[in-house]
């Protein structure tokens, strides 16, 4: 990958790879031998400003500083007073110079003509930098002045469609690594294969340690014994035609560093969630991620309600609630959870309250200070609440709030932004005096339609019952409905597309307090093992009166 860049007419190189297989690494030695042998007006663009200052302290200065050829040739960080030719992000050197930028950063980006621009994790980027457009776009404008320019792109994979650098690879010469097969000598492409694939990893039922590689070509088997010279007697080849753009794809089953067991124990592991196989077909397969749909369906989720309550199922470790606010009304829903994000909806309330009125804070109390009782008999509380304040009565939020924080009573406001968390937590209290909760929504929506396309109890299983209970009210079509109100959309911005949550459905108020109790369990950081371990030594004889469910939670929540 790194010959590629001093190969006769390439002007542009792609890599498409998983993690920690060497994608950063290349940047830095691509950088040092422009610093070092041929000397040039270099960017690197990081996808965020942050990430840019810590790629420069932490992987361009100690290079520079530990590499003989490279020691001298950009003198030490000093103050701007005394050399304003070196500071973090903008360093000269005997031919040219390296300015390091953050791609939602439109100053940074603004820079004078380079020769060599390095853009590393581009699916991190954001759609715009500022209101200035596409932040590649940006950067690539910056060599039009070079007959000899050359561009990196650098990634793991994100979702189909959506995917910056799978776009940038499917423009390429599209090289593949060929290994050897040790039986039949062909040289093959090693991939993860899949359910009903004939070649590729394998193992035996149940026993990821007995992991092998089936052969494409003749079927032979493949052991991890033989990867070490099957690599070192591989090389890169292309599958298109080259016009200038070489590209390169490579998954974690070239690893030297990662075992064919360890790559299918940790499949077995992730396959049983959508966001954590997700993260598997990424960084590991080094694939995009198709998304299965863009809507749920109210009707299977109808046809898939149970039998329980009063008393909850005993598999119910935590409760959190998330609360809509709306001028006549609030709207909450009590969410049930348990081991490996298993879900138990509660019940759905709907409050004809103003939170405005002060005088009927104490009917808000009521809801969020009941108890339920579990079917193993533990008594269980509202361990944390999520409530909306964007949008309508958003001080009187804040007031409500501000005294209820220590009992986990939290106000939050929604971004779409690619890559935010479900919640953020804020450093500091903003100045309202508020510690204002920042949820990732769309990353909320996505998990949630994910588990709700689970049609197995298990792990992220959404459990519905036939009556809320709480109120035991019938749970009707109308719920579900307003739990499957939104669909997301691609939509393009400024020539790039994006994803976007829409409405096909006037009232979404289930889906956006499903979504706030969702956030409401992440921002516990709960640790449902040590609370389940407690429930176990309850259930061999301690005194269920005298462990309260109060006590259960402080074990098992930071």
């Amino acid at each position: 990958m790194m010959d590629a860049f001093t190969e006769p007419g390439v002007n542009e190189v792609t890599i498409m790879a998983g993690t920690q297989l060497g994608k950063t690494e290349v940047l830095n030695n691509v950088t040092g031998f422009f610093i070092g042998h041929d000397p040039s007006p270099i960017m690197v663009v990081q996808p965020t400003l942050p990430m840019a200052m810590y790629w420069s302290k932490k992987r361009l200065s100690p290079m520079l500083r530990d590499t003989p050829e490279l020691s001298g040739l950009i003198s030490e960080l000093r103050s701007k007073a005394k050399d304003s030719s070196n500071t973090i992000l903008e360093k000269d050197f005997l031919g040219g110079d390296i300015n390091i930028a953050g791609a939602n950063s439109p100053a940074s980006l603004a820079s004078r003509p380079r020769r060599v621009v390095l853009f590393d994790e581009v699916n991190k980027y954001p759609a715009s930098a500022g209101a200035e457009g596409d932040p590649i776009s940006l950067g690539e404008e910056r060599v039009s002045n070079f007959w000899n320019s050359i561009t990196l792109k650098t990634s793991t994979p994100g979702v189909k469609g959506l995917c910056r650098i799978e776009h940038s690879f499917e423009q390429s010469d599209k090289r593949y690594y060929g290994v050897p097969c040790p039986n039949c000598h062909e040289m093959i492409t090693l991939e993860f294969g899949g359910k009903d694939a004939d070649h590729g990893l394998m193992w035996d039922k149940g026993c990821p340690e007995s992991a092998y590689y089936v052969c494409q070509e003749c079927a032979g088997i493949c052991y991890e014994s033989d990867k070490p010279r099957m690599l070192t007697l591989g090389s890169w080849r292309a599958t298109a035609d080259f016009t200038g753009h070489a590209g390169f794809r490579i998954n974690k089953l070239y690893s030297p560093w990662v075992t064919w067991t360890e790559i299918a124990t940790d499949f077995l592991e992730k396959k049983k969630l959508p966001e954590t196989l997700k993260v598997f077909v990424n960084s590991t397969l080094a694939e995009t991620w198709e998304e299965k749909g863009d809507q749920v369906e109210e009707e299977p989720l109808l046809a898939r309600r149970e039998h329980y309550g009063p008393e909850i199922p005993a598999g119910v470790l935590v409760i959190t609630a998330g609360m809509d606010v709306q001028d006549d009304r609030l709207e909450i829903t009590f969410t049930g959870f348990g081991l490996e994000k298993e879900k138990w909806f509660l019940d759905h309330i709907v409050l004809p309250v103003d939170i405005a009125r002060v005088e009927l804070w104490g009917d808000i109390d009521q809801q969020l200070d009941r108890t339920f009782t579990t079917e193993d008999g533990v008594t269980l509380r509202v361990v944390s609440t999520m409530i909306d304040s964007a949008g309508h009565r958003t001080q009187s939020v804040y007031d409500y709030v501000k005294s209820r924080e220590i009992r986990r009573v939290f106000a939050g406001v929604g971004r779409s932004q690619v890559g935010h968390p479900i919640v953020k937590r804020p450093k500091a209290k903003n100045k309202k005096g508020i510690t204002l909760h920042i949820m990732g929504v769309d990353q909320a929506k996505e998990l949630l339609y994910g588990h709700l396309r689970i049609v197995e109890p298990g792990p992220g299983y959404c459990h519905f019952p036939f009556k809320g209970v709480i109120s035991g009210e019938d749970l009707g079509r109308d719920y579900f409905l307003g739990l499957t109100a939104e669909k997301c959309m691609t939509r393009f911005s400024k020539g790039f597309p994006i994803h976007e949550w829409v409405k096909v459905r006037k009232r979404n108020e289930p889906l956006d307090c499903y979504v706030y109790s969702i956030a409401a369990f992440y921002n516990l950081n709960a640790n449902l093992e040590a609370i389940a371990d407690q429930r176990k030594d309850m259930a061999n004889g301690i005194d269920q009166q005298t462990t309260s469910g109060r006590r259960v939670r402080s074990r098992g929540l930071s």
